[in-house]
């Protein structure tokens, strides 16, 4: 008996380690099969959808403002909330950024579109456009697949340069210079407009007699502009063979206009200087356009800042030794104007900016802790 017992427990034992393996195996094949499902139910959103077809836009013109609908269906059998959504980039607006689809139904969702951002740098006529939308679910996984959207950008027209700046050169009341851009049309346009704030500018269109496809926008500031900086958009309207509007672009400009007198240089830098020390510079006031003037006050000098006239001869020029004295640690910035007439009786102010900066003395703690020698 005891070896027929012997001889029947390796039998068993062989068995059991065969079964237990299968049940390994077998357990692994579950365990990767949830795994998997659980993977896809993640990667699709929590059974959210979009048809493929409407994510697929097409080609389209460029716009700055692309309106579109996404149909958002759910096709499970509970409600899913979208907390939000997220973006590939800061071109889109999504509303509403929030709502509830409900089970085996479908929810819309409207998207406008800046597709001139991913073709301003292109010199292509048609560029290739992308934008990934990921809603965060309720009790849903933090990172979802969400959907790509697709188009295919046509451009109307491309500016050289994109935009203009009036960087000198431009006087009150004096003609302003004018400032052009090439206008290429990227289709077959009947007429090109373009306009912006009549009190800042006015603009004028050309079209080419040698290429139908290029025009010519002559951008002109208004010689009422006041003296300071300005800036304003020139709107781009493409018309096209129809008579019909055809998505335009916007041309930003900018600039500056000075007084017929102007102080060179504009401003004084004098660096770091001891605490109590006086630094002086010249500057010279120029009339831009040869019209002699006169100086007839002064604002913002005091016993810190003063401005003293340097003799020389008359005319459209006038010298002035400048004298600033540091009186605190660190930055020390002051503006003095000259009060001008000209011919035209009219007085007006020409800014002149200084700065220094205040560093303490060898030794010197401050006012309360000054050393003999500097007292």
């Amino acid at each position: 008996m005891s070896n027929t017992n012997s001889q029947v427990t390796p039998r068993f034992t062989r068995v059991g380690k065969m079964v237990t393996l299968a049940i390994l195996v077998l357990a692994g094949l579950i365990a990767y099969w949830l795994g998997n499902v659980f993977r896809h139910a993640a990667a699709d959103n929590a059974g959210l959808t979009i048809d493929p077809a409407r994510l697929q836009l097409g080609e389209v013109w460029e716009d700055k403002a692309f309106t579109c609908t996404l149909p958002i269906e759910n096709d499970t059998a509970k409600d899913i909330e979208i907390l939000d959504f997220a973006s590939s980039c800061a071109c889109s607006a999504i509303t509403p950024r929030s709502l509830v689809v409900p089970a085996g139904q479908t929810a819309q969702v409207s998207l406008t579109l800046d597709l001139t951002a991913g073709t301003a740098r292109s010199g292509e006529a048609v560029q290739g456009f992308s934008l990934q939308v990921v809603p965060r679910i309720r009790g849903g996984p933090p990172s979802q697949r969400g959907w790509l959207l697709t188009a295919r950008v046509r451009r109307t027209v491309t500016l050289e340069p994109r935009s203009v700046v009036f960087s000198e050169g431009l006087v009150r009341g004096q003609p302003l210079a004018a400032k052009t851009v090439q206008v290429t049309a990227q289709t077959r346009l009947e007429a090109l407009r373009a306009w912006c704030d009549p009190s800042q500018a006015t603009v004028q269109v050309s079209r080419s007699l040698d290429d139908a496809n290029r025009f010519t926008l002559r951008i002109i500031p208004q010689q009422t502009l006041p003296a300071g900086s300005f800036k304003f958009d020139v709107t781009v309207q493409p018309i096209g063979p129809q008579g019909e509007k055809l998505p335009g672009r916007t041309l930003p400009v900018e600039g500056r206009v000075g007084e017929y007198v102007q102080a060179l240089p504009p401003t004084v830098l004098f660096g770091g200087q001891p605490i109590g020390q006086t630094v002086d510079a010249t500057v010279v006031l120029h009339s831009v356009t040869g019209q002699p003037f006169e100086v007839e006050g002064m604002e913002g000098v005091s016993e810190d800042v003063r401005l003293t006239p340097v003799p020389q001869q008359g005319g459209s020029e006038r010298a002035y030794r400048v004298t600033l004295r540091i009186t605190k640690p660190g930055r020390q910035a002051k503006t003095v104007f000259f009060l001008v007439r000209g011919r035209d009786k009219e007085v007006v102010k020409v800014g002149l900016d200084l700065f220094g900066y205040g560093v303490a003395r060898h030794g010197s703690k401050g006012e309360a802790g000054r050393t003999e020698e500097d007292k």
